[in-house]
């Protein structure tokens, strides 16, 4: 979702660098269908590749998911909440310039938007007397570290992109040699410089920097360039080689219980050509398609 966690960073710093919002619908029609694609694909590789043993899924119950339970009246409320502020942020991506709640929402940003719900959230009382968002609480267990990254990547992120910068400019000389090339044989190049690096770099930072690569190269030889960020979004979330490659593959890598570190790394150089293969074929057929 381009309002949670990663996406949420991404979309900030495009928005940040390139001045203007993220398509949210698009970006949604083209994550999601290449997300479950992608998911597909490695459950088939699990299976007849890697042939992971499953077998001890077989015990597993109902009773080990816990006793479910019914949605109470106020987690009702805080979804239907949820739900308004998703279509609040869809709005403000695909309302035309010009109309007075276009020019309020994009004046608001994605920030804004978030606090007006919020404080909201704040004077509606739960059924007990007490807001329906406690602030106090809410701070005391907030993820602030991510979200203080996003507000520094947008703030700087806008200034890596200005003509006082010159990074722009600097960028088009680099690439101006390789417009020689097939676009789609430099679109290959950069995303497999992509996929190679986030598994021993930090992957939020490396598509940050790569994004204006794609951006003016795409503006040189009319590719449409969101979608191929789009596809670069997702080139840099295949770090599974090694412990440093992001968090999530770090503590899976620690788990020694379960699986050595070397042969996390051999299986995860197995998965990583054949994902990444798929993300460039598929996702450079369906950008075109949604963009």
């Amino acid at each position: 979702m381009p309002f949670l966690g990663t996406g949420l960073t991404f979309t900030a710093a495009y928005a940040g660098m390139f001045g203007m919002q993220m398509p949210y619908i698009s970006y949604m029609l083209f994550i999601i269908p290449m997300g479950i694609v992608m998911t597909i694909v490695y459950i088939l590789l699990m299976r007849f590749v890697l042939r992971v043993d499953v077998s001890p899924l077989a015990k597993m119950t109902a009773d080990i998911m816990g006793a479910s339970q019914k949605m109470n009246n106020d987690q009702k409320l805080a979804l239907v909440f949820f739900l308004a502020y998703v279509i609040v942020m869809m709005l403000s991506s695909i309302l035309p310039a010009g109309n007075i709640l276009a020019d309020s929402l994009s004046a608001l940003s994605i920030f804004g938007i978030s606090i007006v719900f919020a404080a909201t959230m704040m004077t509606i009382p739960r059924t007990d007397g007490t807001p329906l968002l406690d602030y106090g609480k809410m701070a005391k267990n907030f993820a602030w570290e991510p979200f203080l990254l996003t507000a520094y990547i947008m703030v700087t992120s806008s200034y890596l992109t200005s003509a006082e910068a010159g990074l722009n400019a600097m960028i088009s000389a680099l690439i101006a040699p390789m417009t020689q090339l097939s676009p789609f044989i430099f679109v290959v190049i950069v995303l497999l410089f992509a996929t190679i690096i986030t598994n021993v770099a930090n992957n939020l930072i490396l598509t940050i920097i790569i994004m204006p690569v794609m951006y003016n190269f795409a503006a040189i030889v009319d590719m449409n360039a969101t979608g191929l960020i789009m596809i670069l979004f997702l080139s840099t979330q295949l770090a599974l080689a090694t412990p440093g490659a992001s968090p999530i593959t770090g503590i899976a890598c620690a788990q020694s219980s379960i699986v050595m570190p070397a042969d996390f790394s051999r299986n995860a150089l197995i998965v990583i050509p054949i994902l990444f293969l798929i993300n460039l074929i598929i996702g450079y057929v369906w950008m075109n398609i949604v963009f």
